[in-house]
């Protein structure tokens, strides 16, 4: 039988009708229930919408990979950047930071087509770096990039960063979700140092054909010095946290599961050992065809 290519609005309604073969609830649902608070009447909805947003992530992955940024664009709400005028008035730049959670990917499209300076720094492979980036992805990029950005927020300009990310030179660890978890720490040194007015920018599936895009303001830190840093990354994880919780569908998985019997956010791959096609074919998880229509 001929397989033809659905487009992505396509393929995200046909996973929420029929859905791939995914992790069982026994892997999953301890997560779910100890890290995030899922009572037991919902644990089937959750379920439900957290396999949904997984299959979600993989299809704008495929998508931005083959050329079809135009069928994720047409499912984004407009974003106000009117909202950020009374803060670039402050000539001091402006931090937009995100993370990996909800459609985040669909994040650089507005961001790019905005017509504002917005410069982001990126641990993605050079290759598939967005324009006006600052690679953080090698150690020397690591060192300079703070300066760089730096450099760029006293021009008045705009960085976007996800300080969760896993490059950079410096780390930083906190109680996250009743666990240590290990964060970039220069963003916040970055906010600290320039004094630039720090905003949340966040994507969400409102539908499951709409993603929602959120520009608003962190919680202005208090005190000085360490403490002052302990508020931002405080406030920078409620957000999350918050986002995680409510959200299901925007769990994303981007990196696999949270494996948390062992302790830590440590991220294991479960179904996703192989890179074969034919493999994952066997096991009833050809997940590199869910575009494809019969």
């Amino acid at each position: 039988m001929q397989k033809t290519e659905r487009s992505l609005e396509a393929a995200l309604k046909h996973i929420s009708q029929v859905p791939p073969p995914w992790i069982p609830r026994d892997v999953v649902l301890p997560f779910a229930r100890d890290c995030l608070g899922v009572k037991a009447e919902h644990e089937q909805r959750w379920y439900q919408d957290a396999r949904w947003g997984f299959f979600a992530q993989i299809l704008m992955a495929q998508a931005a990979a083959v050329g079809r940024e135009h069928q994720i664009e047409n499912m984004l709400e407009p974003v106000d950047w009117n909202s950020l005028n009374p803060l670039l008035e402050k000539n001091k730049g402006v931090i937009l930071v995100s993370y990996h959670v909800g459609p985040w990917m669909a994040l650089l499209l507005p961001a790019a087509r905005s017509g504002l300076p917005i410069v982001n720094i990126s641990g993605a492979p050079e290759n598939v770096q967005p324009p006006n980036s600052i690679s953080v992805r090698d150690e020397l990029g690591a060192k300079t990039a703070l300066a760089k950005a730096l450099l760029h927020l006293r021009r008045n300009g705009i960085i976007l960063a996800s300080p969760e990310g896993r490059w950079g030179n410096r780390q930083r660890e906190m109680n996250f979700l009743g666990q240590p978890f290990k964060l970039f720490s220069g963003i916040g040194e970055l906010a600290q140092l320039s004094g630039a007015a720090t905003c949340f920018y966040t994507a969400t599936w409102s539908q499951i054909n709409r993603i929602k895009i959120t520009l608003g303001p962190l919680i202005r830190p208090r005190g000085t010095g360490e403490d002052w840093l302990r508020d931002w990354y405080t406030a920078y994880l409620g957000q999350m946290r918050a986002q995680m919780r409510a959200r299901p569908a925007d769990l994303g998985f981007q990196y696999g599961l949270w494996d948390t019997p062992k302790g830590g956010l440590q991220w294991i791959n479960y179904g996703q050992k192989s890179s074969s096609a034919e493999e994952n074919s066997e096991t009833g998880n050809d997940w590199n065809c869910l575009f494809c229509a019969y």
